[in-house]
């Protein structure tokens, strides 16, 4: 990954002449860290963070990219490197850009320098990252070199109207508890503040053959982080389990099944490490055959020689990750879409990629080297996180894919929405590289598109009796059927290759969100009454009329819904993209 100078190359250009000869940057290889003044602030409170460089050698200037989270942090501003001159911070979305240059003819610094101090707002509650991501150093010769780290720190963002009690011998954040290390800052004469009741930090026992990092929380402990978890500002109810290691490659938390079975206080367990964050439910295993013992959550990076060469080309430098969730050394499974582990990848993409970021997605490899596109990948900007839901253990890696079709250059009202849909692995197109946009889409491939969208797996129920069990739709139909989604038409019958209409379209969208726990918001006042033809839609369409059109799923055309009418593949990619926006 490449970063420029660009805001303070003219600096250096106008204080060329002014610059005695320096020494070029030694051999030895520097390397950053943050440290933070407050791991647990509340919200409306101001904390730091300080981003230090150790075996630097005539450094003359700086470029630091910080990356955080806008959702839940305000930047306030940084104390630079003392002397010289900074330009003002360049804010653009979730990321800081810092520059600071020496001025005159004044040594570069060597040694292990503090390069500035910034200063934070907690807005939100939850676990806002924040990292280095990318950084560039200027020797007194104008030489730059260029270095990434993995450096980050978590602030776990809490509501000061659940204190802590310090006097509690159980509370899994006691200072004094031998899992939780003392994370007071050796260097900052301030004292570190009581952590949150829902932040667990564990200690970390790191295998040096291995480079990985393992860790235990208990029932008890996780129980207390759950009873005492609230509801952030989106509604969820997270506990934090923060895990950093230094030189950890990798990292295995083991918690207890019984913790991850509870569906009567489900809240997210956040395990986050710098390499990724797991978002597991504490439902997980509600009602699966793993009842007791522990489970292993393994996160690291994919082992030499697992990507093939052509993987790792296409993937070229973006991460990836190997996932694993073991109990008594066997791959435990989960009832991925009523209970889906969300992972986060910090990520940085390229000036390229950040001209159309919806093409960011995110790829399954299995053993073979095959790829298959995990449709829930995205990129959100906000966090600079790469997300998505995990069905299974596997590797995972971060792609950048656009795909487009011969036939669809003059839909400007789709063809955006078509080509991020085939990018994702949500829509495919025809042999001959064509996309057919005006062709009907029938029952059972509207079908198959919202169940693959919504990522929505499980038990089958009973077959219909026009659906072969050999047809490629019969899994999702019969999927759709178990899950509450699909009726039929009657006599125990689905018509698969009728076209679909309006009405039923909407039907199935509204069941199919329901069932995936995906209930959108409303976003105008307009409603079906506001249709010339609302009439014409049967009694069983208008309450999911009315919930999609509300939701700005749906917006008809000339002032009306048409709910009779067959719907195009266009007309289809442009409703189910409206949908994958809407329940990111």
């Amino acid at each position: 990954m490449t970063y420029k100078l660009r805001s303070i190359s003219m600096l250096f250009i106008l204080l060329v002449s002014l610059v005695s000869p320096g020494i070029a940057l030694a051999d030895s290889t520097p390397s950053f860290s943050l440290a933070i003044t407050n791991e647990s602030p509340a919200l409306q409170e101001e904390f730091q963070v300080s981003v230090a460089a150790s075996q630097v050698t005539d450094m003359y200037g700086y470029e630091i990219n910080v990356s955080y989270n806008p959702a839940l942090l305000e930047f306030k501003g940084v104390e630079p490197l003392a002397g010289g001159y900074s330009i003002t911070p360049i804010v653009s979305g979730s990321t800081i850009q810092i520059a600071h240059t020496e001025t005159g003819s004044t040594p570069g610094q060597s040694g292990n320098p503090t390069l500035a101090r910034l200063t934070f707002k907690a807005i939100g509650t939850g676990s806002a990252q924040i990292g280095l991501a990318g950084l560039t150093l200027v020797d007194s010769q104008f030489a730059s070199s260029e270095f990434t780290s993995d450096a980050q720190v978590v602030a776990v963002i809490n509501d000061p109207s659940t204190p802590t009690d310090p006097t509690d011998p159980t509370d899994p954040t006691d200072p004094t508890d031998p899992t939780v290390p003392d994370t007071t800052d050796p260097g900052d004469s301030t004292d570190s503040p009581a952590s949150a009741p829902n932040l667990i930090k564990p200690v970390s026992v790191l295998d040096k053959a291995t480079g990985i990092a393992s860790s235990s929380v208990d029932a008890e402990a996780l129980n207390k982080a759950i009873a005492a978890a609230k509801a952030d500002t989106t509604g969820k109810t997270p506990v934090s389990i923060v895990l950093n290691a230094e030189g950890a490659q990798g990292y295995v938390q083991t918690l207890p099944v019984s913790s991850l079975s509870n569906e009567s206080n489900p809240v997210s367990i956040e395990i986050s490490t710098p390499l990724a964050t797991l978002v597991v439910p504490s439902s997980l295993f509600q009602g699966s055959a793993l009842t007791s013992g522990d489970v292993e959550f393994h996160l690291g990076q994919p082992a030499d020689g697992q990507l093939n060469d052509s993987i790792k080309q296409q993937i070229g430098g973006r991460p990836a990750i190997e996932l694993k969730v073991l109990s008594g050394g066997e791959t435990a499974e989960w009832n991925h879409s009523q209970t889906p582990v969300t992972v986060r990848i910090p990520y940085k993409p390229s000036a390229e990629e950040l001209k159309n970021p919806e093409h960011i997605v995110v790829w399954s490899i299995d053993d073979a080297g095959r790829t298959q596109p995990v449709t829930s990948g995205r990129y959100d900007p906000e966090s600079g996180q790469v997300t998505f839901t995990a069905a299974q253990s596997g590797t995972y890696a971060v792609a950048f894919v656009q795909k487009t079709f011969g036939d669809i250059a003059a839909l400007d009202w789709a063809k955006t929405q078509i080509e991020v849909l085939a990018s994702k692995g949500i829509v495919n197109g025809f042999p001959d590289e064509s996309f057919e946009p005006d062709k009907p889409v029938t029952r059972a491939d509207f079908l198959v598109l919202l169940m693959r969208m919504l990522e929505l797996t499980g038990q089958t129920g009973a077959s219909f009796a026009d659906v072969p069990e050999s047809a490629y739709y019969s899994e999702a139909l019969l999927t759709a059927r178990a899950l509450g989604i699909a009726d039929g038409t009657g006599d125990n019958l689905f018509q698969p290759m009728n076209p679909i209409t309006r009405e039923d379209m909407a039907v199935l969208t509204e069941k199919a969100l329901k069932a995936a726990n995906k209930l959108l918001k409303e976003t105008t006042a307009t409603g079906l009454d506001d249709y010339q033809d609302k009439d014409a839609a049967a009694t069983y369409a208008k309450e999911s009329f009315e919930y999609l059109i509300k939701s700005g799923i749906i917006h008809g055309y000339n002032n009306q819904i048409q709910p009779k009418s067959a719907t195009t593949r266009a007309e289809a990619a442009v409703m189910l993209y409206n949908i994958y926006n809407a329940v990111q």
